[in-house]
Order: structure tokens, then C-alpha cells, then sequence
């Protein structure tokens, strides 16, 4: 998996609190053990900015998802690598899948509402939690129990949740399979799709952004969707989209022979990037306008 970078982003994600042992919500029962593994004393908490004390610089990565608390519990067998599980709650749905999204890279594990499984990492989300479980060693017993580990988990949290509704919007012509992401932060959207140095889209804790790469003959092609509290908020961020990408009075523009086009609809933003042509990026954009009017 890819090593989640350190990132200076913003200092709102919430208070520090020191670590602390117990479950992190009463709802979700830790599993006790699997293969041979047994979970080892309580599970220690972390939360707000204390995720630091746990994962150094990738805790920001969280809590640009508005992260609140990570449960961690240890499985030991002995003779064997230890299994780590980590339980997270982002306080939304929304959230839970926007971490899961962004770093999604390996084949679907069929847990929770959507999940991954490679190299001895575990990865779903349900409901408002995210969940990692993984191996400090290898071989297919621990990766058996890892995987039992992570079921025990899915199926003791209560509730299921919806993830963000611009997904829906996303044109579906030529989407390349598990490419949506969704995010809240300018930092983590470049370094999955690179917009801008500057964050001239305005994306803050009140925006949703998803997006998606598309095969239709550029390799790198992407449909942008960012959501904004107000019709007023949209036409800012278009207005400074434009400007940066020097955009004609159409909303379309082309360098080095790829082009962007972007317009607002309502609340929203609809952006197409790098297409091989003009009408390519139209077509982009007419899809996500009219999956927008439908609504949910």
C-alpha cells in the first residue's frame, strides 16, 4: 500500500486528548481473537489531534476527514507476528468512505459496505467507521485471521451509512473501475489529481469534492465534482477555476493539447480535466449536469 505522506494542512480538526484504554463505542465488540491470535488487554483510544501520538505526520490525512477517534487493539500468537486492528470514527458515513477512497489500490475483500485486501492489509468502511486491520508478519494463516478479524469487526457495527450523494453524479461513461475518491482537502486532491499549488477551488471543511478517472483516450482524464454550501460559494470557486486556467467565455480551455472545461450547476461545480479534446470534455460535462438535475 501506498505510504500515506505527511501533510501541513489546518489546525481545526479538534482538541488533543491523551490516549486512553476501552472500547471506542460500546456498539462495536471487538473480536476476541482468530487462527490462534487472542486481542491482548483493552483496546487504546485516541482522540482528535491526539491521533498524533499514534501515527505521526499521516494522522493529518484523518483529520482532514473530520476525524474523532481511533480504537487499536493488539492480537498475539505466539511464535507468530502480531495482527493490528484499528477502528475509526469519522463521524459521518461520508467520511468513513472519503478515507477508505483515498487511498484505495487492491482487490474488493466483499466486507462492510466496500473493502480491500493486498499484501496483508484489510480496509473497509461501514457506516460512520473505517477500519484497518493488518499483520507485522506474512503467510496465509495470519492473512486467514486477519480477514476473520475484519468480519468479526463489520459485523458487529450497528448501522450502515450512505456515502457522499455526488458519487451518483459522476458521469459513468468510460470511468475507470474504483477510481472515485472523495475529499475535503485541496493538499490530498492533488496528490491524486493534480489541480493547482494554490487552492483555487476553495475546498474546505463545508465543501465535498468526488471525482474520477476516466479512460477515454487520455490516460489521466478526470471528472471533478465540488460541492458548496451556497450558489454564491460555486460561482467564486468557478470564477477563480477559470481565471487559473485562463478558461474562454464558453468555460473551456486547452493546453498542450488536453482541455479542461468547467461550469456551476446550482451548489455545484462540474470540472473536466485533461481530455483529449473540446468534445470530450462537453460531453463530460453535459453527463454531470444532467445527473445532477435528476438529484438523489
Amino acid at each position: 500500500m501506498t505510504v500515506i505522506l505527511a501533510l501541513s494542512l489546518l489546525a481545526w480538526a479538534g482538541l488533543a486528548f491523551a490516549a486512553e484504554k476501552g472500547a471506542m463505542n460500546e456498539t462495536v465488540a471487538w473480536p476476541s481473537g482468530a487462527g490462534g491470535w487472542t486481542g491482548k488487554g483493552e483496546a487504546v483510544r485516541y482522540r482528535g489531534r491526539a491521533i498524533f501520538d499514534y501515527i505521526d505526520g499521516a494522522g493529518e490525512v484523518y483529520l482532514t476527514y473530520n476525524f474523532r477517534e481511533v480504537s487499536v487493539r493488539r492480537y498475539e500468537r505466539k511464535d507468530r507476528a502480531a495482527i493490528i486492528a484499528e477502528l475509526y470514527d469519522m463521524g459521518t458515513a461520508q467520511d468513513a468512505f472519503g478515507v477508505f477512497s483515498w487511498d484505495r489500490q487492491d482487490p474488493e475483500a466483499g466486507i462492510g459496505q466496500g473493502s480491500e485486501f493486498g499484501g496483508g492489509l484489510l480496509r473497509f468502511w461501514k457506516g460512520r467507521h473505517f477500519v484497518s486491520v493488518y499483520g507485522e508478519g506474512e503467510g496465509k494463516e495470519q492473512e486467514r485471521a486477519i480477514l476473520e478479524i475484519g468480519r468479526g469487526l463489520a459485523s458487529s457495527i450497528a448501522g450502515t451509512g450512505e456515502p457522499p450523494r455526488l458519487i451518483r453524479s459522476l458521469p459513468d461513461e468510460g470511468r475507470v473501475e474504483g477510481s472515485v475518491r472523495f475529499v475535503r482537502s485541496h493538499v490530498l486532491l492533488n496528490q491524486r489529481c493534480f489541480i493547482s499549488n494554490e487552492n483555487i477551488l476553495r475546498l474546505g471543511t463545508d465543501t465535498e469534492a468526488v471525482f474520477a478517472r476516466y479512460d477515454l483516450g487520455k490516460e489521466r482524464t478526470f471528472v471533478l465534482i465540488v460541492g458548496y454550501p451556497t450558489e454564491a460559494g460555486a460561482r467564486s470557486a468557478l470564477a477563480s477555476f477559470a481565471k487559473a486556467y485562463k478558461l474562454g467565455a464558453d468555460g473551456m480551455g486547452e493546453a498542450g493539447g488536453a482541455w479542461t472545461g468547467a461550469e456551476a450547476e446550482g451548489r455545484q461545480v462540474i470540472i473536466a480535466l485533461r481530455a483529449q479534446d473540446r468534445a470530450v470534455a462537453r460531453r463530460l460535462i453535459d453527463s454531470g449536469k444532467m445527473k445532477l438535475k435528476e438529484g438523489p
